[in-house]
């Protein structure tokens, strides 16, 4: 049975073709593309994908339940913008949008349909978190700057209804954000525990080891050992299902990938 398995998909290498088997006894690679800010909404995982380093494979769903995976949004050519952020509420996705890419350093915040059409932008900005049905985000304008050239320059806190409107300034820093490091833009980092249930998920062996644990028997269960090169970053839960997402380097650039465990 399937989900009395141990299957784990690594999006790492190989490109997903309607690919699911049964009972696979080793890790199986679907994807070619990395996973950047990830966001869990039931049974299915939102994930941004990277390519060589960089968001720009637009915005990509995992199904926990059968392991595929879909492709939501591409605008305008797979490898066009940089997206960041995401988060998902009813029947929308929200997501931080630089349509221009590396070049121009440019944000927006954005909302689009479960099924990848309506794309509507709500707003300048970036680092979105969705508070009950309002939106906060880090108010940004574009500028020209004298360091870093045209980009993106936070003026403030700020929040809107779900749909853009009713925009006001907030008072506080409520989130950090330095234009100059994009991986404090949105990269949304996870948790670094879970309690689901009777059990409490850590981390053991310096990140490499996903341990669970029961909490009134203590029996304690190790889930999933990463490579020696990587370390597991964060851990979501959805019944069955365990997400994991872990780094490593290469080159001096850090990649991050989403692997899907049924336990």
């Amino acid at each position: 049975k399937l989900l009395h398995s141990i299957l784990v998909f690594a999006l790492a290498v190989g490109v997903l073709s309607g690919l699911c088997p049964a009972k696979p006894a080793e890790a199986k690679s679907v994807s070619a593309f990395h996973a950047n800010a990830i966001y869990c909404d039931g049974r299915y995982v939102y994930y941004i994908g990277i390519y060589s380093g960089v968001p720009y494979d637009g915005i990509r769903r995992l199904d926990t339940k059968t392991g595929k995976i879909k492709k939501i949004f591409e605008k305008e050519g797979k490898y066009y913008g940089i997206f960041e952020d995401i988060v998902v509420k009813g029947k929308y996705i929200y997501f931080t949008w630089n349509r221009k890419g590396a070049a121009v350093d440019e944000k927006y915040v954005y909302r689009i349909g479960k099924n990848g059409k309506n794309a509507k932008k709500l707003a300048a900005g970036c680092d979105i978190k969705l508070v009950g049905n309002r939106i906060y985000y880090t108010k940004c304008k574009v500028v020209n700057d004298k360091y870093d050239g045209v980009c993106t320059k936070p003026v403030g806190e700020a929040s809107m209804k779900l749909d853009g409107s009713n925009k006001r300034s907030e008072k506080g820093i409520k989130y950090n954000w330095n234009s100059s490091s994009p991986d404090t833009a949105g990269d949304y980092r996870g948790n670094t525990t879970a309690v689901t249930g009777n059990y409490y998920y850590y981390f053991n062996n310096n990140f490499h080891d996903l341990m669970r644990i029961h909490l009134k028997t203590g029996k304690e269960k190790k889930l999933y050992t990463c490579d020696s090169d990587e370390k597991i970053d964060s851990v979501f839960v959805h019944k069955d299902a365990v997400i994991v997402r872990v780094s490593y380097n290469f080159d001096g650039v850090i990649y991050e990938n989403i692997k899907l465990i049924y336990v």
